[in-house]
């Protein structure tokens, strides 16, 4: 029998075929990887730049400059203003080494604060005495004390003409009594006649004063003073300690009758038109002080 081949339905040779087929395959095997690795480098970025985002949302893009340094408020005149210097008696104890810090926005509070007070005569006690205490009866002021007095009894320390008075929290004066004239028998004779009664009177008998505004509606005053120190004036900012007057006893009715027998401190912590203490007892006004001098304000 006589074999015939057969006919291959592909032209050229197997070989050709085979080697085609392997270099298809490579090609094939390397777009696949390369399509695969650039996908997870691009995924990878992606997450990158989200997980930056999710930490800091509102952060600014990176080099776009620092931020230039804040400006004084508009809306707060006395911020960045120099304040002058507050000095004290003739020997320079205590004396501040530059004007009082400047008060920023965000440190005067918008509601009352009664607490964190310092004590405005250095290192004195509270009294336990009820005379020296708020609503204790008087023979004048309406019949009521509205205050806390800082006499030598009872305050710790030796106490008496030109002892140092000191501000009992940062704040703004207002008042400031640089020109006084000293109380004469015939205002205090004027004065008991109507029964030492109305906001005149009781000023007059307060003698020469420093006001501090804490904001809130909370005011400290520091009355009988025989000097304020330099540099308090109205407009001017202090900060707790600074030192703004002197123990006396100006605008005491004692004082007409006995010269220098009634040197004291009178203190008042208001908030609008009441005093601190208001419609309590005398002890219970004192507590409401004791608790005034507590830190936390």
């Amino acid at each position: 029998m006589v074999r015939t081949e057969r006919e291959s339905w592909l032209p050229g040779t197997p070989l050709f075929w085979v080697g085609l087929a392997v270099v298809v395959f490579a090609l094939a095997v390397g777009l696949a990887f390369g399509l695969n690795g650039g996908g997870e480098g691009e995924d990878s970025a992606g997450a990158d730049e989200a997980a930056a985002t999710s930490l800091d949302p509102g952060a600014a893009p990176l080099n776009e400059g620092a931020a230039s340094d804040p400006q004084p408020s508009g809306d707060n005149p006395s911020a960045g203003a120099e304040s002058p210097p507050v000095s004290t008696n003739e020997d320079g104890s205590g004396t501040n080494d530059g004007a009082a810090e400047t008060l920023t926005e965000g440190t005067v509070p918008a509601s009352p604060v009664l607490t964190g007070f310092a004590i405005p005569i250095p290192d004195a006690c509270i009294s336990e005495f009820e005379g020296h205490q708020p609503n204790s009866l008087r023979e004048y002021r309406n019949g009521i004390h509205e205050g806390l007095d800082f006499y030598e009894f009872g305050s710790c320390v030796p106490l008496g003409l030109g002892s140092v008075v000191i501000a009992a929290k940062d704040g703004l004066i207002v008042r400031a009594d640089g020109d006084y004239t000293e109380l004469t028998q015939a205002e205090l004779d004027a004065a008991e006649a109507v029964g030492y009664q109305g906001e005149e009177v009781l000023d007059l008998l307060r003698g020469r004063q420093v006001w501090i505004d804490h904001g809130g509606g909370v005011v400290t005053r520091y009355a009988h003073l025989s000097a304020v120190a330099a540099g308090v004036v109205v407009g001017a900012l202090v900060v707790t300690g600074d030192i703004i007057g002197f123990v006396g006893e100006s605008g005491s009715p004692t004082s007409l009758e006995s010269v220098e027998t009634d040197f004291h401190l009178h203190f008042e912590i208001r908030v609008g038109d009441a005093y601190l203490g208001e419609g309590l007892s005398p002890l219970e006004g004192r507590q409401l002080y004791l608790e005034a001098f507590s830190p936390g304000g």
